[in-house]
């Protein structure tokens, strides 16, 4: 399958192999995953917040921040709209 958009990536492992830790990191020394559903959730969250804020197609958005699961959320809900 071609894929034209990053965010399509999360979807395909949905619906081939979805993980119980597509995403993890450590908080207070403990490992915390996130599952391909967890993920697509969060992002579709994130989307409708974004969009709640008026965010539109085509608006420009930076993202500055330190490497972890929360990026990849904001990554693909900023995508998504």
């Amino acid at each position: 399958m071609a894929y034209s958009r990053v965010f399509d990536l999360i979807y395909h492992q949905q619906e081939t192999r979805p993980k119980k830790d597509a995403l993890a990191c450590k908080v207070n020394g403990q490992w915390k995953t996130y599952s391909t559903e967890d993920v697509i959730r969060i992002a579709g969250q994130v989307s409708k917040a974004l969009l709640n804020l008026g965010l539109e197609p085509g608006d420009r958005v930076a993202l500055v921040a330190t490497n972890r699961p929360e990026w990849n959320f904001l990554d693909i809900g900023m995508m998504q709209i």
